[in-house]
Order: C-alpha cells, then structure tokens, then sequence
C-alpha cells in the first residue's frame, strides 16, 4: 500500500512534464495483463540500448543510450540522464537541434528526475547497427556526443558498447473511466536473439503522462485504479530500463549472448 504522499512546487521545479508508472511484478502480471485492450491494436516497437558488459554507463553515470524503431513513425536515438537536480535549467541544450525534455518519474512514493536529448535517426540505422554491421556512434549526432560527454565528464569510446537487444514492445493507450488522462500499458519482451527459445523475460508497466499541475490529484487516481483491480501500488518494483540491461549484461556475462 502507497501511503498518502504529497509533492511540492520544488519538486516540480524545470519540469516539462510528469509520467506516473508502475512496473508489475512477476505476482500481480496477470491482474494488469486482464486490463489488456483486446478491441485496440497495439503500437509496436523495438528497442536497443548500448552499454559496456558491466553496464558503465548505467551503474557509475546514471547515462542511458537507447535507439527506437517504430512501425509508424521515424526511429530515434536517445542520450538519457537520469538523478538530475531541480535546479539544473539545461538552458543551453533547450536549444539544441533535436527534441531535449526534462521529466519525472513518479513511481510509488519517488519523484525521479530525467533528462533525454532525442533525435530523429534515417531508416536502416537502427537495424545496421543492431546487427554490428555499424559502430553505435552512427546513431547519435555530435550534439548527442557533447551532451553525453558533458554528463560524464569524459569522452566515451563507442567502440567498448554493446547493442543491449532487440527488445519487442507492445503499447496500448485508451481513455478509462473516472480517470482523467489516458493510460497507457507497455509490454516488452526479452529473449536471446542466439536463442529465443531459452532465455525470456516479459515486463509489463502501466503509466499516465501529465503536465506538473495536475501530477499530485492523477498519482492519487491511478493509485486507486490500481487498488480497485488487486494491484498494489507500493509493491516492490524494477525499473524497466534496469530490467532490461540486467537482462542483456547477465547473457554478455555469460557468453550465451555475442
């Protein structure tokens, strides 16, 4: 159970937006996948992310690299910072060519504050560089790499990432009644891609994106959507994105994914 939890202006301060998620446990998976639209046709998506074996980026910078291939839209790349602070403005990168926000994640009772610098990437990257027939640094501009190295005080050698992937993700959005936004349940499935049939792993998470002034009064509603469907809100969860790189770094570490 999520004890009443209320946030300040401080808290929001330099935010763009507000995302309150919930990534489900292994226990509760099929109580949110009963929730699953069976009349909406998912959007889907595949995702890469890029990291040394050990996860450098992720455990010592708090830095994400994820690239995006979407059926309906134009794939993307994505430097991300996580842990960052109210006070950073980020004024400069505002201006930057490309798509530059800063958001929290709100999840059970922890605002957490990021910054993403996305940029459109052209068809076919992706997959070359998926594949290694490309360096990773093909999917990310000199404006990427500048902000990377500014948020690890150091230029990174490309050369000692891995492509952490093909990550296969469903997305449903729909309007739900007596809740105020629409909500939005992600499925993402992990697997070898050397063998699909052996290693596995399925993460279910459901959100809701909301501008600062009404994050307080929706975290309350999708609390209680929760609770109304058996799904506790203060249960214990794993981020998605460290799911997923724990998953990939753990066959890297054990010669069963090259």
């Amino acid at each position: 159970m999520v004890h009443a939890f209320t946030v300040s202006e401080q808290d929001f301060k330099n935010l763009d937006a507000v995302e309150i998620k919930m990534t489900v446990s292994d226990a509760q998976k099929d109580l949110l996948r009963a929730l699953l639209p069976t009349d909406l046709t998912p959007k889907k998506l595949w995702v890469y992310f890029f990291d040394t074996p050990d996860l450098q980026l992720l455990n010592t910078h708090q830095v994400v690299l994820r690239a995006r291939s979407k059926e309906d839209k134009t794939d993307d790349s994505t430097v991300k910072l996580r842990r960052v602070e109210p006070d950073w403005t980020f004024s400069e990168w505002r201006k930057a060519e490309g798509e530059f926000k800063v958001e929290g994640d709100w999840v059970s009772d922890k605002l957490i504050r990021s910054a993403s610098f996305s940029t459109d990437q052209a068809e076919g990257k992706f997959e070359r560089v998926g594949a290694g027939k490309d360096p990773v640094d093909k999917l990310f501009t000199k404006e990427q790499e500048r902000f990377l190295a500014e948020a690890i005080n150091t230029e990174l050698d490309f050369s000692t990432l891995k492509p952490l992937g093909p990550i296969e993700v469903y997305k449903w959005k729909q309007e739900l009644p007596n809740f105020d936004e629409p909500m939005c349940l992600e499925y993402w499935q992990l697997a070898n891609p050397n063998d699909v049939l052996q290693e596995k792993k399925e993460i279910l998470e459901l959100s809701t994106k909301v501008i600062c002034d009404r994050a307080q009064i929706i975290w309350e509603q999708f609390n209680q959507f929760l609770n109304k469907h058996g799904i506790d809100p203060g249960a214990k969860q794993a981020p998605k994105t460290r799911s997923a790189l724990d998953f990939f770094s753990g066959l890297l570490q054990t010669s069963k994914f090259v």
